[in-house]
């Protein structure tokens, strides 16, 4: 009795996760096929059946995003960063948000949040770094990618928003001289 009790426990386990994975995939088809509020119900519906999903919360967010209803988005992003406090994406996407309607200081905030919980995540960090370089804190945003630069050293991306916004700054020199550091760390990749 025992062990089909486990059985039992099993089954219901990996049939819980088929049926987050089915509403996942519902979503995704929806949307690519354009349609947008029905994809937004399958989200809703997902959320019903797995509450306490931050996949869920996320796919819910992401629509509420796409047909206009930010609040609700934000709302749907927050709960991702509750649910799952080490989802990067959780707080990439609030933040993405945040900023997009002009509250640039809890965007910021939220990423900085977000690198406490997750151990300094260097896609959080640079993230920031075009935030704050995008809000005109030229400073801060030099400190996030250099800080990104130093924990992920290969991560070119991390070099190229640093001369972007060097440039833009007309830092040309500055520039230059991080990229040289781009190719010393991956040679025939500029």
């Amino acid at each position: 009795m025992k062990v089909f009790g486990q059985i039992g426990l099993s089954c219901l386990v990996l049939a819980g996760m088929a049926g987050a994975r089915d509403f996942a995939s519902e979503v995704e088809v929806l949307f690519r096929r354009g349609k947008i509020d029905s994809a937004l119900a399958a989200s809703q519906a997902f959320v019903v059946a797995y509450s306490d999903s931050s996949e869920a919360h996320g796919y819910l967010g992401t629509m509420y995003t796409e047909v206009g209803r930010l609040e609700d988005a934000l709302a749907a992003f927050e709960r991702v960063t509750i649910l799952n406090p080490m989802h990067v994406d959780g707080y990439r996407n609030l933040a993405l948000l945040l900023s997009r309607i002009g509250r640039l200081d809890e965007a910021v905030k939220t990423l900085t949040d977000g690198l406490l919980k997750t151990e300094g995540s260097v896609t959080l960090l640079m993230e920031r770094g075009l935030i704050q370089g995008n809000a005109g804190n030229l400073g801060e945003a030099i400190v996030d990618f250099e800080e990104a630069i130093k924990r992920a050293p290969k991560e070119l991306d991390a070099y190229q928003n640093l001369a972007l916004l060097l440039t833009a700054s007309g830092d040309f020199d500055g520039a230059l001289g991080v990229l040289d550091r781009a190719l010393v760390v991956k040679p025939g990749d500029g």
